[in-house]
């Protein structure tokens, strides 16, 4: 998909000497080509601070994290010259991505700079991420070179742990034993369809009627500001004897919203399996763990 917004993190040195007042550009290519886009606020250099964490925006922003202060890009919107929308990049298409800073005609109009990190996040109309980043001393001069070339990393997500705590078994009023055997099966579907798993377990029981299976399921949803995941989880409970079999199935549609610092909720299910000539009620218990990975 056409990348529709870009996101650019730039946290300026520390040294007395680390601001610059000069021009500093992207640059994005890849198998179909590219360009460059120059970094502009109301006509300064962004970088132009010592110390300074500076969020920029091409096009329509990917994040809209809080308290975060987002700047425009010059002429990026609207179809203009530098909105990315102007000359089309797939986002699947990207393989390279630079940072040039204008070194001026001569040494002696050249304003060193230096940056600490450089993040970039370009996106698509579907939510899709990919970002590109450097660390450590980003020196631009005509002395350091002018031009630095950003990495491919992971992208923001959110992580989902998903575990099956203890699974339990009460029989009902008047039900003889409920058997030597259960085919017990769940999946989570996390973020949509795109994210599913199942696991199934052939349980004899002893007398306790208590397992703490300890399985879990781990998602990971891309995404720029995590947010709210919507989770459906299903357990089915069969009983494979006497044929034809007997089971029983239960699902919850729920959501969590995925945070920095992680969040937790409970979820119980209850599967009701009809029997002769009673019935069996086993009880699924899970936690489901969210956390915003940046």
């Amino acid at each position: 998909m056409t990348v529709s917004g870009v996101n650019i993190d730039i946290t300026v040195g520390s040294g007395s000497w680390a601001d610059s007042k000069d021009p500093i550009y992207l640059g994005v290519y890849g198998k179909n080509g590219g360009r460059e886009f120059p970094l502009q606020v109301n006509g300064d250099s962004p970088i132009n601070t010592i110390g300074a964490t500076i969020n920029l925006v091409l096009g329509t922003s990917c994040c809209n994290k809080e308290g975060v202060n987002y700047l425009q890009i010059d002429n990026s919107q609207n179809l203009s010259h530098n909105d990315p929308l102007l000359n089309p990049i797939e986002l699947e298409d990207i393989e390279y991505v630079y940072l040039r800073k204008y070194g001026g005609q001569y040494a002696s109009s050249d304003d060193f700079g230096e940056l600490s990190e450089v993040s970039v996040l370009f996106c698509d109309n579907l939510g899709n991420v990919i970002r590109y980043r450097k660390e450590g001393r980003i020196h631009f001069a005509k002395e350091a070179g002018l031009q630095h070339w950003l990495v491919e990393t992971d992208p923001p997500r959110c992580r989902v742990l998903i575990t099956l705590d203890e699974i339990s078994h009460e029989d009902g009023p008047s039900t003889p034993p409920a058997g030597n055997n259960w085919i017990l099966t769940w999946n989570a579907l996390v973020g949509g369809n795109s994210n599913s798993d199942s696991v199934q377990y052939l349980w004899m029981p002893d007398d306790e009627w208590t397992r703490r299976p300890g399985r879990t399921l781990e998602f990971e949803i891309v995404g720029c500001n995590c947010g709210t995941i919507p989770i459906q989880l299903n357990c089915q409970s069969l009983m494979p004897t006497p044929f034809p079999p007997f089971f029983g199935f239960d699902t919850a549609s729920l959501q969590i919203a995925c945070t920095d610092q992680g969040n937790t909720l409970n979820q119980i299910l209850t599967t009701v399996v009809p029997g002769v000539p009673g019935l069996s009620i086993l009880t699924y218990t899970f936690t489901i763990e969210a956390t915003c990975i940046d």
